[in-house]
């Protein structure tokens, strides 16, 4: 059977892998297509698959319709999200007139409205993972513990860059499901609560593989890659030990590491760490549910910038309890903490997450509904805050994060720093 795998055309860059249902970010990266290439591997031992991402590889709809014609698959996984689900369903629609083929949305929005999205007759809905429905299809039982690594061999990964480094990279997923109750998240409906690790062994195999293909340059995809202390420190020591020279991104959270942890991480190939910090207000704080403090924030900062690992945070406006006092503190401590990088997003109802529940009932435009628009009724301008915050961030100690940045990817990288720093530096005028 010929199968498609497809990333859909959209008028703008847009980022849909797992829970991540967005406009490409702070530095205009795309993602290299992790769901698309690991349901391939898995299809693969029993069908003919093509990964097609539209996004990164800059396919239209015009070229997509003449490779369908070409082409003719009689299955097509599709990716959806939330803010594009109009034009998703539309490219559906469109090359189904041209020939019918059996199309299969997936992805956080198709599960949420697998019913009323299934009730247009050329769609049909995967509930959950694909990853699941896929080892269905080939007669296997599901266990991400050990589903086969990602067929990176059939992307052109060489549309995917990093940016300040500008070097080629790809995504591994060591962890899924997420124990946390964060209102705004989606990640505990479409993964689960209970957290699923992959065995050490198999991600040094998977690690080997990729260098195998010529890549050293990794983002660790985990809502919590340090979620399992004692794990964490194991995979750090055997990247060690295999001398497998990797360089790499994770996401965390602040009450998860500490100074001994972000050493080991940062002697395994670590150079940057994200973590969701979201407010400097610790009733917001509590009232989404983050299970945080602000003094954990600035702990798990000044460490990682103790060990010259670059930090980003992350900041929402917008969440319930949000004023203009509250909005200036998260301003005030995304600039005191030191951090290297940062992006403020508008609190938006993700269909799955908590926030969606309390405010499902309006009306809510799809197309509207990402982190650069407001959707939530505020008298305040969330709009004009997210603005001032990144400006306001961003021209303030310029010179000290450059030096760090410089420092910690070597003189080398010069060139990629300023291409990147001229990119973001528009990105924020602009707004």
């Amino acid at each position: 059977m010929k199968i498609w795998l497809l990333n859909p055309p959209y008028k703008e860059k847009v980022f849909r892998e797992g829970r991540c249902e967005q406009k490409i970010g702070l530095f205009q990266t795309i993602y290299p297509p992790l769901t698309l290439a690991t349901v391939a591997s898995i299809l693969r031992k029993k069908h003919n698959v093509h990964i097609i991402d539209c996004i990164g590889n800059n396919v239209d709809i015009k070229e997509l319709i003449k490779l369908y014609i070409k082409e003719k698959p009689e299955k097509v996984f599709v990716s959806v999200s939330t803010p594009t689900i109009k034009e998703d369903i539309h490219v559906i629609n469109t090359l189904n007139t041209i020939k019918r083929s059996k199309f299969l949305a997936f992805g956080v929005h198709a599960s949420y409205f697998s019913k009323q999205l299934s009730k247009n007759s050329n769609i049909a809905t995967i509930k959950g993972e694909p990853e699941r429905y896929a080892m269905k299809l080939i007669g296997k039982k599901y266990d991400f513990r050990n589903l086969p690594f990602p067929a990176w061999d059939l992307v052109d990964l060489s549309n995917y860059r990093l940016p300040l480094k500008n070097k080629n990279f790809v995504l591994v997923k060591p962890i899924k499901g997420c124990p946390y109750k964060c209102t705004f998240c989606v990640t505990g409906f479409y993964y689960g609560k209970k957290v699923i690790i992959r065995p050490v062994e198999k991600i040094i195999k998977e690690l080997k593989y990729i260098r195998d293909l010529g890549f050293k340059d990794i983002l660790f995809y985990a809502d919590t890659f340090t979620i399992n202390r004692e794990w964490c420190k194991e995979l750090c020591e055997g990247i060690i030990g295999e001398k497998l020279n990797i360089s790499w991104i994770c996401n965390s959270r602040v009450d998860t590491v500490d100074y001994e942890m972000l050493k080991i991480m940062k002697k395994a190939g670590l150079w940057l760490i994200s973590f969701g910090i979201e407010s400097g207000d610790q009733v917001i704080l509590n009232k989404a549910k983050k299970g945080i403090t602000i003094s954990q924030i600035y702990s798990a900062v000044k460490h990682a910038n103790s060990l010259n690992i670059l930090t980003f945070g992350h900041f929402i406006f917008g969440l319930p309890g949000e004023t203009e006092q509250t909005i200036k503190k998260t301003i005030y401590l995304a600039k005191s903490l030191k951090l290297d990088f940062a992006v403020f997003y508008i609190a938006t109802p993700f269909p799955g997450s908590k926030l969606y529940e309390k405010y499902k009932n309006l009306n809510i435009d799809w197309n509207k509904c990402e982190y650069s628009t407001q959707v939530i009724p505020t008298k305040l301008n969330l709009v004009n805050w997210q603005k001032k915050a990144m400006k306001a961030f961003y021209f303030a100690h310029l010179s000290r994060r450059l030096i760090k940045i410089i420092k910690v990817l070597g003189i080398k990288s010069s060139f990629s720093i300023f291409s990147s720093g001229l990119k973001t530096w528009f990105n924020i005028i602009k707004k």
